[in-house]
Formats: C-alpha cells, structure tokens, sequence
C-alpha cells in the first residue's frame, strides 16, 4: 500500500484525494435534494387535505352539505 502511494508521486496523490472528495460531497448533496417518497406522500396528503376543506366549503355555502363530519 505505501509503494503505491509513492508511485502515485504527490501530485497525483492530491488529484486522487479530491476526486474523492467530490464523489462524496456530489453523493450528499444529491441526498439532500432528492425527496424522499414519505415526503411526497406527506405532501400528496396534505394537499388533498386543503382541497377537501375547500369544497367541503363550497358545497357548505351551496347548502348541499348534508352532514358536517367534523
């Protein structure tokens, strides 16, 4: 393992320390951006909670609601 670093020389010592380290940064930053599907899911729910509300709402003006389930 030591022969191969001092083979490498220094400079290609550096170049191989930062391509892995930007393998790793690009990998957590990736990470961070994709959303994972329980948020999608989370999000889904929530807007079909809003849109739910609202036309409870408009049939609530309307008088076509029937029952409130709340």
């Amino acid at each position: 393992m030591k022969k191969f670093f001092s083979d490498l020389g220094f400079f290609n010592y550096i170049l191989l320390l930062m391509a892995l380290s930007v393998c790793i940064i690009s990998v957590g930053i990736y990470n961070n951006i994709t959303t994972t599907i329980e948020e999608i899911q989370e999000q889904y729910i929530k807007d079909l909670d809003k849109a739910v509300e609202a036309k409870r709402e408009e049939l609530r003006l309307k008088g076509l609601l029937l029952t409130d389930l709340q």
